[in-house]
């Protein structure tokens, strides 16, 4: 339903569209916010709803042709760099990319540096019987957050996993469900933490 009063609300913005008087630009406007709203809405049940079929067990995937680094550039806009790479789309279930990319971003906004930008890489490792799409998401995490140790890394990421402060009412997935995602693509996410100090040699 979001996404057919979204369709609506898109029809008419397409009437008005035009028309310069000042209070049908204002209600364009108004109109504007709600699809974006209604956009979130449809974004956070497809994804409520993927996390329901995991659970049990139901979830078909389906690969379609995306443009991952568009989609990448797009979810990141301001915030960070998608890197060159050798091709711009591929075969993938866009369901589950949408996803570890949405909750990667959203860790990544959350505990970044201020001014740092997120860098996002990507390449397919292909072989005789399978390609395989590697993104890698980069950012430099603010002083006061805590270095995560390889098992703590490796917990956060395991299904099942449940941070002991989160709150009833987060909207947030969690990378655990992301993991749980992946694994039934053929595919994984992984977490890795480490010092820019000793990178530098400070």
């Amino acid at each position: 339903k979001c996404g057919t009063s979204n369709g609506l609300a898109a029809a008419v913005i397409s009437c008005l569209k035009g028309i310069h008087i000042e209070q049908v630009e204002r209600a364009v406007q108004l109109v504007h916010r709600m699809r974006f709203l209604l956009e979130e809405a449809e974004w956070w049940c497809n994804h409520r709803q993927l996390c329901v079929h995991l659970e049990l067990g139901t979830y078909q995937s389906k690969r379609t042709v995306c443009d991952v680094k568009t989609r990448a550039e797009k979810l990141v806009g301001s915030d960070g760099v998608v890197n060159e790479c050798a091709f711009s789309s591929c075969s993938v279930d866009e369901t589950v990319l949408g996803l570890a990319l949405d909750e990667s971003l959203s860790n990544a906004r959350q505990f970044r540096c201020p001014g740092t930008k997120i860098a996002i890489a990507m390449h397919i490792e292909a072989t005789e019987d399978v390609s395989v799409l590697h993104l890698q998401m980069d950012s430099t995490n603010r002083a006061n957050v805590p270095l995560l140790t390889t098992e703590q890394c490796l917990r956060v990421v395991q299904c099942g996993y449940k941070k002991h402060n989160l709150s009833a009412f987060s909207d947030g997935v969690g990378l655990a469900n992301v993991q749980q995602a992946a694994h039934a693509v053929g595919g994984r996410i992984w977490l890795h933490g480490y010092s820019t100090l000793e990178s530098e040699g400070g």
